[in-house]
Formats: C-alpha cells, structure tokens, sequence
C-alpha cells in the first residue's frame, strides 16, 4: 500500500478545514467517496476532490502536499495512524490528537492544542498557544510530546496538564502561564513572564546566558544545584530529533514558583 496523498491543486481563498481528513474518519473509505466530503471552506463548503488531487490508498498514512497556511485543523481529533504535511499550514494542527503528525514547514496558531497523547514533531516554527487549550478551557496539553526544531509565539502550553514540549529555537512572552504539570524544554530565548501562575510542572532551558530578568517577583531563586534525576531524563531524551538529544550537564541555577499560585513549579536552567 501507497501512503493516500492529497496534493492542493487550487488556489485558496478562504480558510479551509480539514478535520474530517484524518485516518480514523477514513477508514474503509474508497477513493472516490472520500472525493466527495465536503469541508467548510469559509462560509460555504468545497468538495475534496475539487480541491485537492489524491494518490495511493493507504489511509492509516495521510500526506499533505503543496500545502497552504489557509488549511487549518489538520490531525483535529485523530486517534490512531500517521499525518505528513509538506509546507506551511494554518491553525489549530493536531488539535484534541493521538497519534503522529510531522510537518516539513511552519504552522499558525494552536498547535499540539489540547494534545492527549503520540507526537507532534515540526521542522519550521509555530505561532501562539502551541501545546495550550482553546480560548476559555482550562485543560491544555494532557499528554504526548510535541518538538519544534523552530521558535514558538507567545503562551507555549498554556494551562499545560502533562506531557512533554521541546523547542529548539525561542519562545515568546508567558511560555507556560497556568500550567499544571508536564515539561517544556527551551533551547534558545524566553521572552517575558516565564512561568506566569504556573503550579506544577518543569521549565527546562538549556542556554545559561538566559535572562532572569523577565521573571516576574514570584519566582524565586533558590542557587545552583547537581540534579542527578536530570541524567535520566536527558537518557530518555538521547534519540530524538533533537537539540535536547544532545544535553549531558546536571547543573542547574533553580526558580521556584510561581508562589501567587501552588509554588510547586520549577524553572532549571542548564548550566555548563
């Protein structure tokens, strides 16, 4: 069996849904129904086969191509099987997922959103909300591991519950405001409120010359410290497509907070 390919053959002009194109919804399904399914497309609906070319015929193995940043909601509730995507694509990629998603481009806003479990890799850079919840839930990522080879936007794993999120550039403003628990790996720069009411949970960066001074007044530093519990989880890590495959220091200056909330969360950064 050939992975089923959809290869965009038109010019986008509104914002096209794609949460119906996942492996569990079609299952069983023949090439010429599955040209049939109707997506919402702005505020009409466009057909699939009047939108995309299709290949192959192994739906347990989906691939995007020629993609644009208008298609949003690829992976949105899939359950088992894997999603390729070549190119760009727009929002809320892998929402509610498990599963396997690798994405040769950049992606919008809400990435890995409220993920349960699989993985996520993505080879560009994403925008806001990455690893989070929608606008007005409180259960953000429950499980899984996303990694960014890029940089992410602001709030990456916001109200965060588990799971794990690498990234190997930067992050913006309230990476990790409200998380609960999980771990988030950071490579390159934070920006602002680090940590923001988080409760439990880790924040790992593995660059020393990052500034402390965008922390908020309730962390608190307590020193540098020998973590022996760091050298398991950098073993775990050793495989991945990652910087933080690559990590082997124990050494860490500690932040302990946020102390307006639980003040069991921790924020490590890696020293040489």
């Amino acid at each position: 069996m050939s992975k089923l390919s959809f290869s965009l053959k038109i010019k986008l002009a509104h914002r096209l849904n794609l949460g119906q194109l996942t492996p569990d919804q079609l299952q069983g399904k023949t090439i010429a129904s599955i040209r049939e399914i109707s997506l919402p497309y702005g505020m009409t609906k466009l057909r699939v086969g009047d939108a995309f070319d299709i290949e192959g015929n192994d739906t347990q193995h989906i691939a995007f191509v020629n993609s644009s940043v208008l298609m949003d909601a690829i992976g949105q509730g899939m359950q088992h099987g894997k999603i390729e995507v070549h190119g760009d694509v727009g929002h809320y990629l892998g929402l509610n997922m498990r599963g396997e998603i690798e994405l040769f481009g950049n992606a919008g806003n809400f990435v890995a959103c409220q993920m349960q479990s699989g993985l996520i890799r993505i080879h560009g850079n994403v925008g806001d909300f990455a690893g989070g919840a929608l606008i007005g839930n409180r259960r953000g990522m429950r499980g899984g591991m996303l990694i960014i080879n890029g940089n992410a936007g602001d709030r990456l794993g916001d109200q965060m519950r588990r799971g794990t999120i690498l990234v190997d550039g930067n992050v913006g403003d309230y990476c990790a405001a409200n998380m609960v628990a999980g771990t988030i790996g950071i490579a390159g720069k934070i920006g602002a409120y680090c940590g923001y009411a988080m409760r439990h949970g880790t924040i790992l960066i593995a660059n020393s010359t990052a500034t402390t001074n965008a922390f908020h007044p309730t962390m608190v530093d307590v020193g540098h410290h020998h973590l022996a519990f760091l050298r398991l989880l950098f073993n775990a890590w050793r495989d991945l497509p990652s910087h933080f495959s690559k990590l082997t220091s124990i050494r860490a200056h500690r932040w302990m907070g946020d102390i307006a909330s639980d003040g069991k969360g921790e924020i490590l950064i890696l020293q040489n």
